[in-house]
């Protein structure tokens, strides 16, 4: 991606303390604020963000480009997302994801959170006992194949 755009889009949405890295995704040494904006996708790659990230009410569709990384916490709520596909691997503080039509929780693979207790969606239980099912099938075929 070209970095002028990269620089653009971070001035308009006043992204100040970033580095762009080599395979021009961002690192952001505070909190990344999405303010009345409209965006079905997140247009730029994050890498770690090591505040909050904020991209709540603003239409998704996917949170793919989404930090892999977030220091504090991470807030998709009220959007139109049906999975949590492409959201960060490692959440250090809360993930709040209610008022979407989630489907599943695929995508969620939270290092800090393997219970559970940090995340907040609607029909939760519902869905992580869903989401642990298909954890543990994954594992199972991993398992046979390897044997």
């Amino acid at each position: 991606m070209n970095h002028d755009i990269i620089h653009k889009f971070c001035r308009y949405h006043n992204i100040k303390k970033y580095t762009i890295n080599n395979d021009d995704s961002i690192d952001v040494n505070d909190s990344v604020v999405f303010i009345n904006s409209r965006m079905k996708r997140i247009p730029i790659k994050f890498n770690k963000v090591y505040g909050s990230f904020y991209c709540r009410k603003i239409g998704l569709l996917t949170l793919k480009n989404s930090p892999i990384y977030v220091g504090g916490s991470f807030y998709c709520d009220d959007n139109l997302l049906k999975s949590l596909y492409g959201c960060p691997q490692n959440v250090v503080g809360h993930f709040f994801a209610q008022d979407n039509p989630l489907e599943s929780l695929e995508g969620y693979n939270n290092f800090e959170d393997l219970d559970y207790k940090y995340l907040t969606c609607d029909n939760q239980e519902e869905l992580v006992s869903k989401h642990k099912k298909n954890i543990r099938n994954i594992r199972m075929k991993h398992l046979l194949e390897s044997i």
